[in-house]
């Protein structure tokens, strides 16, 4: 009888980590020699339960031995750090044509995903790391082994925030802004030109700052700020600017491809909404005194895996948000969608995503989804 214990059975690992336990092996024959190993491997699988044909897909995301022994010895102890990055299999694995199925070009150095498993109507889709024993007899007149007894443990991968080991992104901070219509088009005019008390004309911009990374349980901060033009002149300062509305959602997806018996490749993708909220007629004044600027915090993303690709799989996050700002009579919005990268694990302290300072006295909270338009009202109410 093989049986694998790890030390703490139960635990969940991040990079660096210590990973130890033993390998036990009951054998009866202690005079013929065994070879035992001691592998950590990690792979993902998709199936695409909709197609007839059953298509699935196995990767490696890697596999490296971490104990050996020759001989009798029948208790054998390991011990390794979990990596943040690895490559596929390692060749001199014994034995490993039966483990896996590679779908796509094997790339190397690559970001570990955390230990996941996804399921709808449509697909299924998991990472998963194990720890796997195997037990080979060793022959007295050639190399030639046969394996005799293996064993799996799974073990749980869950990466924390490492600013070294992280999807790359074009800046911390995304700024939308509105563009001013066209002044040579009567209706573009209309629509850019803002008529203050004498009818002199007073262009401006909406400009909204929103993170391009955040951290699990974190609250989103955006940032709306009124941007003049350098032919509004002293005009802007007469003017009343009113936030009237803002809405802000993030939807996750989730795309797996497979291969079916007949060769051909099939994808699958589903989007659902994480949370969606808006509020009208929140009335509040963006002022001199406040630098024409306000800062709103959003519910902070709970219980979700971080942004990760692999082989066969990936996870993304978009971000749609929206405000409308009232001016005279005018109503302008400023609306983008954006992808948003969740990064992995909770930081020790939080992360300064758009240059952002709370110096208003606005309270830090994590509200559920379905309480945001009270949660944002208080905020900036």
């Amino acid at each position: 009888m093989l049986i694998v214990s790890l030390d703490k059975p139960s635990a969940t690992y991040s990079q660096g980590e210590v990973v130890s336990g033993q390998v036990s092996f009951e054998r009866t024959d202690l005079t013929s020699p065994l070879y035992v190993a001691v592998e950590v491997a990690g792979r993902t699988k998709t199936t695409v339960v909709s197609n007839p044909d059953d298509s699935y897909g196995e990767a490696d995301l890697f596999c490296t031995r971490v104990a050996e022994i020759h001989g009798s010895q029948i208790v054998l102890p390991f011990a390794f750090t979990f990596p943040a990055r690895a490559s596929p299999v390692d060749p001199t694995i014994v034995n490993m044509t039966h483990w896996t199925k590679q779908l796509t070009t094997v790339r190397s150095n690559h970001l570990l995903p955390p230990t996941f498993k996804h399921r709808n109507a449509k697909f299924e889709a998991s990472v998963e790391y194990t720890i796997r024993a195997s037990v080979w007899t060793q022959s007295q007149f050639g190399p030639s082994q046969r394996r005799i007894s293996e064993k799996i443990a799974p073990i749980t991968f869950q990466p924390r925030h490492d600013p070294e080991n992280q999807i790359l992104t074009k800046g911390d901070a995304i700024r939308l802004t509105t563009r001013l219509p066209s002044k040579k088009a009567a209706g573009g005019r209309a629509k850019a030109l803002l008529n203050w008390s004498k009818g002199s004309p007073v262009d401006f911009q909406l400009q909204l700052t929103v993170p391009a990374k955040i951290h699990p349980g974190e609250e989103i901060p955006s940032s709306l700020s009124i941007i003049r033009s350098s032919a509004a002149g002293s005009g802007l300062d007469n003017m009343s600017f009113i936030l009237k509305g803002f809405s802000i959602s993030v939807k996750r997806k989730t795309k797996v491809w497979a291969a079916g018996h007949t060769g051909s490749d099939e994808t699958q993708s589903e989007s659902a909404v994480l949370f969606n909220g808006a509020t009208n007629d929140l009335n509040v004044s963006l002022s001199p005194e406040t630098g024409y600027k306000k800062e709103i915090l959003s519910p902070a993303l709970e219980d979700t895996a971080p942004t990760f690709e692999t082989y066969n799989i990936k996870r993304t996050y978009i971000m749609h948000v929206t405000a409308e700002v009232l001016c005279g009579d005018i109503m302008r919005e400023i609306s983008g969608e954006t992808n948003l990268v969740v990064l992995p694990g909770a930081s020790a302290e939080r992360v300064d995503s758009v240059g952002y300072q709370d110096n208003s006295g606005l309270p830090s909270y994590a509200e559920a989804a379905s309480n945001i338009v009270q949660a944002v009202s208080s905020i900036i109410g």
